[in-house]
């Protein structure tokens, strides 16, 4: 039967070369009143809705009928959906948006007084399900009479209160979308519906919704134009409403009103303000509208805005973490948004005051930008490839970035300000002027005050807090109660003096050069460090694989020349490669240690070309040459561990740090010694030491000498007087007990190592043969050295309250220079 009908209205339609195929067609007007009047549709209706080809036929009818539907008729259409299946529903909706094209308005009203009907009793899937219906009929309309009714509906149903948040932002997504696509839509109607926008926004009800469409709007509205190609919609909104102000003061009663609801910072963030969206949701869609004005408006950001912006988010003291951190992200992204003034203003009036204490990896992202950018507009830095010149020493926020890399709690906030601290005072090596040993100098005596004045700082806590448990143990009659008031400055202070001797590691390590051979050797390269036996692989076919031993303290200058004899070639002819990277010849006289070479690794060896070595090869260092030596000299003065080893007090300094037992603190101090030439005091004792035969006649040394001025007067007293006096010369036996005036287990070990330094030396030193090494340990056993030694091996000699590593390498390298005294001293009586 529905075949048959649809026939006859085919038939009915059919063009006028087509009617000859028919004998007597129906006319139009009575087909349709015969189907009306016997409500064939109704008929078919009550049939398999629930199949799709069943609905597709129906569809032609329901097309054909279209505005000759009676409103009963309709109504009653519109009811069969009542308790049905999910797919009913969806089969129905599909026919009544395809007949909706062609219906009146009488019609349509009817139809969106039943969708409203059916709204208030319908459950939340039902509701979906009327709000995706009422998309199509906006996105089918070809004629523009449904749009605006559309739009007027799905605003309406919008702003129904106690709707769940996933039925408005549908809503809302059917209502943008048909002021985006439609092509019946006017700019007239989509700037109507900013403006109520706008006016929900001043009222501050529905906020979030509000600015979520009136983002989409601005969007659609922004689009290029042949009519106004020129004109900018949101600059002209801008101007009208004043659209900054507008979202910052939204902004900031937003938030007052979360910090209200939250019963804590901690749960500012989840807070939801109007029921549905969430603090961070509301800030999230501010931010990101002040965005949109400044970029579609091509407006720049005012400095008053973008104060009040971060007096909200950041200095605000009821602002959350998250708060913050959108912030940090909205400036780093919207940093062109804003003249070079007003970067200028805000970085020394705001960013500047943020409490490097609470610095994030974002947060300093967002700094190092605005630390970049300001100096770059200013002139004081400029970029040529990958390398920052400085033009101005004085840059703008570099206190700061002192602050970042000594306070902060985050490794990686701190390696990012240490990288920019090392560029700023170290940079500039491709400017030929550069006074470099003034440059090194001003940083070293840098770090040096500024560990003075965090030692005496920890100093004063430990005095205050001692002061206050005594006060406290009085009250308790006796009692000494467990409460450290001042252990969160003490950590604080320690956590800067370690990243103070790692930014002075690292300045060394990036600026030292150690591509060539030098007189004054860093402290770690003076003495054997542990054994490495390293196994090489040759990559050309033919020639063999082999071992290497060697020491941690050995050069890679040392190991080219063992390797390159083993294949009767030059060091110069090889390459090395370890873990899939090469060592360069610039770092020849790094220690192997510093090149992260361990025991049992692996090197691979290629030779470039092979010519026959000849064993009388000198260096190719011009050493004999006296303007080579003059320039060598001159290179070697301008190296950063010479200029710190010169500062007056700078290892009494050291001394005390490494006294403290701090582990992280020790460690930090012993890689810096490494790196630097040894303490003159001790380096002048010992070499003094075969001149005397005994401890008695050992010289006088005057610790307190150096060839540099100091960098603090009032600090030289406080660390002579805690250390060692200056009228107080060193003996051998000083300088091996712990509990000696002035000394430390953290300072024996250092002895130790330098004792090493001339019985057990580093193979490459000139100064210290086999020969001079056997005549040195005969002066040692001479002045009493052995039972020196074996002291230190006594039980309770070295405190309990030593740090346990530091223990391990005082008895590890005692009894490794006893077994060269006793084997030397085995030898001479054999």
């Amino acid at each position: 039967s529905l075949k048959e009908v649809m026939k006859l209205i085919e038939e009915t339609n059919a063009s006028t070369t087509q009617v000859a195929r028919f004998k007597k067609p129906i006319e139009q007007p009575a087909l349709v009143k015969w189907l009306v009047d016997n409500k064939v549709l109704s008929i078919a209706l009550e049939g398999s809705l629930h199949q799709v080809q069943y609905c597709e036929r129906l569809k032609s009818i329901m097309d054909y009928l279209g505005d000759k539907l009676e409103l009963d008729e309709l109504t009653t259409i519109w009811r069969m959906q009542d308790g049905q299946h999910q797919v009913v529903m969806d089969n129905i909706h599909m026919l009544i948006a395809c007949a909706a094209v062609r219906f009146t308005q009488e019609q349509l009203s009817h139809l969106f007084h039943l969708i409203k009907s059916s709204w208030t009793t319908e459950n939340n899937r039902s509701r979906e399900k009327l709000l995706v219906l009422v998309g199509k009929l906006g996105k089918e309309d070809r004629g523009g009479k449904i749009s605006s009714q559309v739009l007027e509906l799905l605003w309406d149903l919008a702003h129904l209160d106690n709707l769940p948040t996933e039925i408005v932002e549908q809503a809302l997504r059917s209502h943008g979308s048909i002021l985006s696509d439609s092509f019946n839509v006017k700019d007239q109607v989509r700037q109507q519906y900013a403006i109520m926008c706008i006016e929900d926004i001043k009222k501050g009800t529905w906020v979030v919704p509000a600015f979520k469409q009136l983002l989409k709007i601005v969007r659609a509205i922004g689009r290029p134009s042949y009519q106004k190609p020129e004109k900018s919609v949101v600059a002209e909104l801008h101007h009208k409403y004043d659209l900054l102000k507008l979202t910052i003061v939204s902004m900031q009663r937003c938030h007052t009103l979360s910090c209200q609801q939250a019963r804590s910072v901690v749960s500012l963030s989840t807070v939801k303000i109007d029921g549905r969206y969430t603090h961070d949701q509301c800030m999230a869609v501010h931010l990101k509208f002040i965005g949109t004005v400044l970029q579609d408006g091509l407006m720049y950001l005012p400095f008053g805005n973008a104060k009040d912006i971060w007096d909200c988010l950041v200095a605000n003291p009821n602002s959350c973490q998250s708060d913050q951190e959108n912030c940090f992200d909205w400036f780093n992204s919207h940093m062109k948004d804003m003249e070079p003034d007003t970067l200028l203003k805000m970085f020394q009036q705001r960013i500047l005051f943020f409490d490097a204490a609470k610095l994030t990896v974002k947060s300093f992202a967002c700094i190092r930008v605005f630390y970049d950018n300001v100096n770059e507009s200013d002139r004081r830095t400029r970029r040529v490839g990958n390398s920052v010149i400085i033009d101005n020493a004085a840059l703008h926020g570099l206190d700061y970035m002192w602050q970042a890399a000594l306070n902060t709690p985050s490794p990686a906030v701190a390696d990012e300000a240490i990288l920019l601290l090392l560029v700023a005072y170290g940079g500039n090596r491709m400017k030929k002027d550069v006074d470099f040993v003034a440059k090194h100098t001003t940083f070293m005596q840098k770090c040096c005050k500024l560990m003075e004045e965090n030692l005496a700082s920890l100093n004063d806590v430990a005095t205050v807090g001692g002061a206050l448990q005594n006060a406290a143990a009085a009250i308790m009659a006796g009692v000494t109660p467990d409460v450290h008031p001042q252990s969160d400055e003490r950590l604080s202070r320690l956590l800067s003096l370690e990243r103070l001797l790692l930014l002075a590691e690292r300045y060394i390590d990036k600026y030292e050069n150690t591509a060539f051979r030098r007189n004054s050797l860093p402290h770690g390269a003076m003495f054997q460090g542990d054994k490495i036996q390293l196994q090489v692989f040759a990559e050309q076919q033919g020639k063999p694989d082999f071992e290497v031993v060697t020491h941690s303290n050995d050069t890679l200058h040392n190991l080219r020349r063992k390797i390159a004899h083993r294949f009767n070639t030059t060091p110069e002819h090889l390459q090395i490669h370890h873990d899939d990277r090469m060592l360069l010849t610039t770092d020849n006289f790094k220690l192997l240690h510093q090149l992260c070479l361990n025991d049992a690794d692996i090197v691979t060896v290629r030779v470039l070309f092979a010519p026959t070595a000849n064993n009388n090869i000198m260096e190719l260092s011009g050493g004999n040459m006296p303007a080579r030596q003059a320039f060598l000299l001159d290179q070697e003065k301008q190296q950063p561990s010479v200029i710190m080893s010169s500062l007056s007090e700078v290892f009494g300094l050291l001394y005390k740090l490494g006294a403290l037992c701090v582990p992280n603190l020790t460690k930090r101090v012993r890689s810096l010694l490494m790196l630097i030439p040894p303490d003159p005091a001790v380096t002048t004792f010992l070499q003094s030491l075969p001149r005397s035969n005994s401890v008695q006649d050992a010289p006088e040394v005057d610790t307190g000498a150096s060839p540099v001025g100091s960098f603090s007067d009032t600090f030289i007293s406080s660390i002579t007087s805690d250390s060692l006096p200056s009228s107080c010369p060193l003996t051998l036996d000083g300088l091996l007990q712990p509990d000696s005036p002035g000394m430390s287990a953290f300072r024996v070990l250092y002895n130790l190592e330098g004792l090493s330094s001339r019985l057990h030396p580093a193979g490459f030193r000139a100064d210290c043969s086999p020969l001079v090494a056997a005549r040195y340990i005969d002066s040692f056993l001479s002045a009493g050295g052995l039972p020196m030694l074996l002291n230190i091996l006594k039980d309770k000699v070295i405190s309990s309250h030593v740090d346990a590593e530091i223990q391990e390498e005082i008895l590890s390298r005692t009894l490794q220079l006893l077994n060269l005294v006793l084997t030397h001293t085995v030898g001479h009586e054999t």
